[in-house]
């Protein structure tokens, strides 16, 4: 019995690790589709959006499931909710990647240099953020989780500033 409970937490963290992978993939694809004005691209981002949603539900099924059926404790119990949480915040994070995607279809033209420059930066900031930490939990390594939590409010930090950096384009006139 405790073999198939152990099969079972392999297997979430597996699917964790494979919607995270996708999760980069849509971070990428959303971004280089919108800074190269590529609408093939941000329609491969958008079509994806319904297996995130078919992942975020399978995913929360088979946890619920191991909870009720397998009585977890303690570490196991914790991790069985942090996977929960992880996979409704990867499920938002594709949301987002499609968010992104459909400015493309916004744009009259390229973003400005600098601008695209900031948003590769903090795309690959975050799309490192998102390996790591399911490298974490799937590992159960609270050290690299520390790690990636405090490279949270550099993320942060950098998204606030290219907002701010994008309002002075559009003041400015350079952003139509």
């Amino acid at each position: 019995m405790r073999e198939r409970f152990h099969e079972q937490l392999e297997q979430i963290g597996a699917r964790l690790a494979h919607e995270a992978g996708l999760v980069d993939v849509a971070v990428d694809d959303s971004i280089e589709a919108f800074l190269g004005g590529d609408a093939r691209r941000a329609g491969k981002v958008l079509d994806a959006d319904l297996l995130f949603d078919r992942h975020e539900v399978e995913t929360e099924r088979l946890c619920l499931d191991t909870m009720a059926l397998q009585q977890p404790m303690a570490g196991d119990l914790r991790f069985l909710a942090g996977a929960m949480k992880i996979n409704a915040d990867l499920e938002r994070m594709g949301d987002l990647a499609c968010n992104i995607a459909k400015q493309t279809w916004r744009v009259s033209r390229p973003p400005n240099a600098t601008f695209a420059a900031r948003l590769r930066r903090l795309g690959d900031s975050v799309r490192s953020m998102v390996r790591e930490a399911a490298d974490a939990l799937v590992r159960r390594d609270p050290g690299l989780a520390r790690v990636v939590w405090a490279r949270d409010a550099a993320a942060d930090r950098d998204y606030r500033n290219l907002i701010a950096f994008s309002t002075e384009l559009l003041k400015e006139g350079l952003v139509t």
